[in-house]
């Protein structure tokens, strides 16, 4: 099975993309498919990335823009959190009462989030694993309040449901969790306290004036009960022998936290079949939450995650793709000196064998021109090529991909076309530095024509578009797009009898 490093592994490439210049007949036509097949009325994901230490590095691939974002190293660096509502390029690490941190999740995009230089999010060599959530009004929610300082409490009605789960922190305190709406623990390992006073129809209620300091800054997330996908529960540890803890469907993440002094542990299927994670600065552990079952979670006998003679809180997700196998970003096509230049990208794999690559003249009868095989199960963004040496020039060819998973199951996605003229000599050359907004096209001397340049995003949005009017004697054009963050793009240009474009790693 072929291997490929992940777009958010080179956040600053500096490269020299070649498109080749296509006379009076270069129709080129791509789409960019997003799609959510989820059980559940949120759409979330998971992954993980391996830190480079650069600043405004770019983790994306996923197919929405995240209002919650939690990341955890494998080594001794604590989480970091950051949620819509705070304020920008500040995060919190939920295991430590210290001020909020400028260098670790510092944004959110379209397509993913921005990081730092803290080690909590990107120390050089490190591998950090993630879940990112996007928002809705009736399943998971993010909000602030201000304290007041009422030593009898606080309603907080902000949240719009009677939630199951919700998790608190401040600039100034550690991070809570309450998943009965009255005794709260916290990200570390003390004790439980009596901060909530249960869960209203709208939100929940402060007891006393414990993260209600009057003129201070709360964040909170508040998680709903969702069928078959979200539950919320609780269990007894066990000393002597390991439990499969039943929630109904396969887990995605676990977040649990035993009632006493010990400290809250996560897991995703990225940290490792065996390995669990706790969110202050110690690393990843193969003895607490050891499986992810196709009903239930595994927790170790004897383990902070199976304390005999403690309750356990926990909250876990389903799978954030079980009916998607394989999530589409992008299938184009592009005329090329040597054929027809196919590629595409996914945002999600699970069980994915392989992709067929199939060729049609008419866009009914399709033929196999090219088995690629995929990458198993990733929740990170892969690229995939083939150039389609056999494509008839100056006709229309038809593309479509056929999908196969290792159980056999297939699906098709949807058809693009693609149109070249024999004339595939002159070359046009695009390049982009890094640190730089500026970007470079080359063009053959003595082409003139009215120019125009687009560029859109990989979901197929146009970002930017200018116009330039060349003479026969220019043979560059620079500009700056300015556009909304690191990442692919697709490059269009277009002219009197010519037409390309290409990928643009910004």
């Amino acid at each position: 099975m072929r291997t490929s490093p992940s777009i958010s592994d080179f956040p600053n490439l500096t490269f020299k993309l070649v498109a080749k210049k296509v006379q009076t007949a270069c129709i080129t036509l791509f789409f960019c498919l997003t799609t959510h097949g989820h059980l559940s009325a949120f759409t979330w994901t998971y992954g993980s990335y391996t830190g480079d230490g650069v600043d405004g590095r770019s983790i994306s691939g996923m197919s929405f823009q995240p209002d919650i974002v939690i990341v955890k190293s494998t080594t001794t660096h604590a989480s970091n959190i950051r949620t819509s509502s705070m304020p920008a390029n500040n995060s919190k690490d939920p295991s430590s009462a210290s001020a909020f941190i400028t260098t670790g999740i510092k944004s959110f995009h379209s397509t993913g989030f921005t990081i730092g230089t803290s080690a909590t999010v990107n120390n050089s060599g490190t591998t950090y694993n993630f879940i990112a959530i996007q928002e809705t009004s009736s399943e998971v929610i993010e909000g602030t309040y201000t304290g007041d300082g009422n030593l009898l409490g606080k309603n907080i009605t902000s949240v719009g449901f009677s939630p199951k789960f919700v998790i608190v922190y401040s600039a100034s305190e550690v991070g809570i969790v309450s998943q009965d709406g009255a005794w709260v623990m916290d990200f570390v390992n003390s004790g439980p306290q009596l901060y909530f006073n249960g869960y209203l129809s709208n939100g929940f209620i402060l007891f006393s004036g414990d993260y209600n300091v009057s003129g201070r800054t709360y964040y909170y997330i508040a998680f709903n009960n969702v069928t078959n996908y979200v539950a919320t529960g609780s269990y007894s540890g066990n000393s002597f022998a390991d439990q499969n803890i039943s929630t109904g469907f396969a887990p995605g993440y676990v977040l649990s936290r035993a009632w006493g002094s010990y400290y809250a542990l996560q897991k995703t299927p990225t940290m490792g079949s065996t390995a669990a994670s706790y969110f202050n600065a110690t690393a990843n552990s193969n003895s607490q939450i050891t499986a992810f079952g196709t009903t239930y979670f595994t927790v170790k006998a004897a383990s902070n995650a199976s304390q005999t003679g403690s309750s356990h809180s926990y909250i876990a997700f389903g799978n954030p793709s079980p009916l998607l196998p394989v999530e589409l970003n992008e299938f184009s096509a592009s005329c090329e000196k040597e054929g027809v230049y196919l590629n595409w990208s996914t945002f999600t794999e699970t069980q994915n064998d392989y992709f067929t690559l199939e060729r049609s003249e008419d866009g009914i009868l399709f033929q196999p021109i090219a088995y690629i095989d995929g990458y198993g199960s990733s929740h990170e963004e892969k690229l995939y090529s083939y150039i389609d040496h056999e494509a008839i020039e100056q006709k229309t060819n038809y593309y479509r991909l056929k999908q196969t998973d290792l159980d056999g199951n297939f699906r098709y996605y949807k058809t693009i076309t693609s149109t070249c003229s024999e004339n595939l000599n002159e070359e046009i050359y695009v390049s982009h530095y890094p640190n730089t907004e500026e970007v470079m096209l080359y063009i053959p001397v003595g082409l003139k024509t009215n120019m125009e340049i687009h560029i859109f995003d990989m979901n197929g949005k146009k970002v930017w578009q200018a116009h330039y009017k060349l003479t026969e004697s220019q043979h560059e054009i620079h500009f700056k797009p300015r556009l909304p963050s690191n990442g692919i793009y697709i490059l269009q240009v277009t002219g009197d009898k010519m037409q390309f474009h290409t990928k643009l790693i910004y």
